[in-house]
């Protein structure tokens, strides 16, 4: 999201001058989705917010070592060495708060925070209606404005005590990749063509500032370097295997 926010308020730039642009961005990015793939080299771990502590998840086979997790996103992020993207906005509060394991601090662990719609939806969001993403923005709001109640947003849930869910995901890694997803839908034609329709918020990456894109049929590839504390982020083109 925040790399749409950046990617729109630059084409408004001779339009709207002043920093009302962004506010601009942020209302047309608020309900957009990114339809992608999420790849996580095994082991990584999920945040229990019950339990209030990381758990760690290993591969389930000797020849398993990445998990998935599909979107749509409406939102992710990942930092390395903060717990905030400014000031009072402590969108990953965990990295400061929730200490590293002895096993793994020696590593290093990105933090990876996202939203996911179908967590709370149940229907076929493969091409969601304008009304249902308009009516979950109020969530993602909700959760960014938490966010900068000293990272509160984690207690965000759907549904009612006692029978509720997390809204925010959170996981440490130390590999990911993220891969814009394609829709194929059949087209009746004389040879039965397939046409594709790819997510086009999902080809934005936003790195410090810096707005990457991930070009067609590729992905961005991220992983901490040995001896590290930051990432390195790549972008790759050509076909998916």
């Amino acid at each position: 999201m925040h790399a749409s926010i950046i990617d729109i308020a630059e084409s408004l730039r001779d339009a709207h001058p002043g920093i009302e642009r962004f506010k601009i961005a942020a209302a047309q990015s608020i309900t957009q989705w990114s339809d992608a793939r999420l790849v996580i080299k095994y082991p990584y771990q999920v945040y229990d917010t019950q339990l209030g502590a990381f758990c760690t998840k290993v591969s389930p086979t000797s020849t398993e070592d990445t998990a998935e997790y599909h979107g749509p996103f409406a939102y992710f992020l990942t930092t390395t060495n903060v717990d905030r993207l400014e000031k009072d906005f402590r969108i990953t509060p965990l990295a400061t708060s929730v200490q590293f394991t002895d096993d793994t601090v020696d590593r290093g662990w990105m933090e990876v925070l996202m939203i996911r719609p179908t967590n709370h939806i149940s229907s076929n969001l493969a091409s969601p209606d304008e009304n249902i993403r308009k009516e979950f923005a109020a969530t993602t709001v909700k959760v960014l404005q938490a966010a900068y109640n000293d990272g509160s947003h984690l207690k965000v849930v759907y549904g009612t005590p006692g029978n509720s869910t997390d809204v925010v995901e959170y996981l440490r890694v130390r590999e990911w990749e993220w891969i814009p997803v394609r829709f194929y839908t059949c087209v009746y034609t004389p040879s039965n063509w397939l046409q594709h329709k790819d997510s086009a918020h999902a080809h934005l990456i936003c790195v410090d500032g810096e707005i990457l894109h991930v070009p067609e049929g590729g992905r961005a590839m991220v992983g901490l370097l040995s001896g590290e504390d930051r990432p390195e982020l790549s972008v790759y083109g050509g076909p998916l295997h």
